[in-house]
């Protein structure tokens, strides 16, 4: 756009994924960059983003999701994790079983762990995002899910980039839906546990799938 006589301009931003995009400002009549950026934050009414800084590790806590909205019980709703501080999610569902649509881990960093306070199955996470329903862009490091996973929706898929780790806990049921694992070279995916509702596994890319524990798989 152009500058009005305040120096001000306006314009309209738009983006296809949620994701915090940085925007800066150029002059091209001077041909030099100004300074000052901006950087803007595009979410769905259905996305919540983890940011850790409401003091605590808790899931239920207002202040560690951006704009202090807690991720509530839908089949639509998809619960993003960026590279933040405090990788440490503590589910503290209260013996209470959630629907959601995804998990996306998308910090290329590494380094989270989704963990259950009661880490027993009355507080299982159940997935309806088929392709998109678990998601680890770490390019280096491991994130974690230590809580139970269930799936309700065809074509599961969880999914892992190169370079890095995602290490499942305990898929608990996978509702008799044949679950596909894709690994891209040079990354790692571990099921320690798969024992309830399976209907088959398909794996793709080039990189490593570990199955280990009680894994009927």
């Amino acid at each position: 756009g152009t500058t009005d006589e305040n120096g001000q301009v306006t314009f309209t931003v738009t983006n296809t994924v949620a994701e915090p995009v940085t925007y800066t400002a150029t002059d091209t009549t001077e041909d030099f960059t100004i300074l000052q950026t901006a950087t803007v934050l595009f979410l769905s009414t259905d996305e919540y983003i983890w940011t850790g800084d409401g003091g605590d590790t808790y899931w239920s806590t207002a202040g560690n999701w951006f704009n202090g909205s807690v991720p509530t019980s839908a089949a639509t709703s998809a619960v993003i994790f960026p590279d933040v501080a405090n990788k440490v999610v503590a589910y503290d569902g209260f013996n209470v079983p959630i629907n959601l649509a995804s998990l996306n881990l998308c910090g290329t960093a590494g380094g989270y762990s989704l963990d259950s306070i009661h880490n027993d199955n009355s507080e299982v996470i159940t997935l309806s995002g088929g392709e998109t329903a678990i998601t680890s862009n770490a390019a280096s490091g491991t994130n974690a899910i230590h809580q139970y996973i269930a799936f309700d929706t065809t074509e599961p898929t969880i999914t892992t980039a190169a370079g890095g780790t995602l290490a499942i806990n305990d898929i608990y049921n996978a509702n008799n839906l044949p679950l596909t694992v894709s690994t891209d070279s040079g990354g790692t995916t571990i099921v320690s546990a798969a024992d309830n509702g399976l209907s088959g596994l398909t794996t793709n890319g080039s990189g490593t799938l570990l199955l280990s524990g009680n894994n009927l798989y």
